[in-house]
């Protein structure tokens, strides 16, 4: 097997208080046949390895406004990928998007945060095997969290 890839990150200071980032991950990957079980399989991309993923941030502090206040949107694209060595199962591309807001007084930091704020459902783990005794092989897949909310209340002993 062989991998190998390029990876960018971009942090872009529009003013004091916006900053946009964005990363991407460029991967290419080779996996050469191979024998289980008398099945042969292998000769394509690695699993669990998108051939591409892009992360694009927003992030704007409104201190002129009301100090300490601060906006953070994130979104991030990442493309299908093969589940497993053994089956040619692969999942879809999909995009989520976090959001968070936070507000630093002195050594307090208050953050009110929303990941995958669309609820997209979507496969991170995808499984084929015999489960019943109809010895049919069939396919599962996990999904990764749906739009999952939250306060995280941090002290900082150090400020």
């Amino acid at each position: 097997a062989f991998h190998y890839g390029l990876e960018t990150d971009f942090v872009i200071n529009l003013s004091k208080f916006l900053i946009i980032s964005q990363s991407s991950s460029l991967l290419k990957t080779y996996v050469s046949k191979f024998e289980y079980r008398e099945i042969i399989y292998g000769d394509r991309e690695l699993s669990h390895a998108p051939a591409q993923k892009h992360t694009l941030g927003i992030s704007y502090d409104f201190s002129k406004y009301i100090t300490g206040l601060k906006l953070n949107i994130q979104s991030n694209y990442i493309t299908e990928f093969y589940f497993e060595e053994q089956n040619n199962v692969k999942s879809e591309p999909y995009k989520l998007i976090d959001l968070s807001i936070q507000y630093k007084y002195k050594n307090i930091t208050l953050s009110l945060w929303s990941k995958n704020i669309t609820n997209e459902k979507y496969p991170i783990r995808g499984y084929s095997f015999v489960l019943d005794p109809t010895y049919i092989i069939k396919s599962y897949k996990s999904f990764g969290n749906p739009r999952s909310t939250g306060i995280t209340l941090t002290f900082n002993i150090d400020d």
